[in-house]
């Protein structure tokens, strides 16, 4: 396993798999990982480099034009049934463990964690 930083700043990491070849889930099953989003001030050129450089399908990620103020990152999506009730026991950890955004027309919610890690959480099927 190797950690790097790709070019518009994001750490990402690589993995040969060895016994474990990764998780499978279903499509639309709930409070599973369902994508990945990389929010920095340069997508295409972000989608260029991984397709370039790992030649791994990207059907599965997005790449979107973040504030320009924050650091690039990968942050995974998790599908949840019941985004309000997500959201509610969210504010109950602390006033700034959910933050509510548009992107591309559709409603972000992301859950914090003291420690700084984020989590995009979005209501399946949408």
């Amino acid at each position: 396993m190797a950690t790097l930083v790709d070019p518009m700043g994001a750490a990402y990491s690589l993995w040969q798999p060895y016994r474990f070849a990764g998780w499978e889930h279903p499509p639309g099953l709930g409070s599973t990982p369902q994508r990945m989003v990389l929010a920095c001030d340069q997508p295409d050129r972000a989608r260029r480099f991984y397709e370039e450089t790992t030649g791994a399908r990207l059907d599965r990620a997005d790449f979107v034009r973040g504030p320009a103020a924050t650091t690039p990152r990968w942050e995974v999506v998790v599908g949840v049934d019941d985004l309000d009730g997500v959201v509610t026991r969210g504010r109950d950890s602390g006033p700034d463990a959910v933050t509510r955004s548009e992107e591309n027309g559709r409603p972000v919610v992301r859950l914090s964690s003291p420690e700084g890690l984020t989590v995009r959480v979005r209501r399946l099927n949408s």
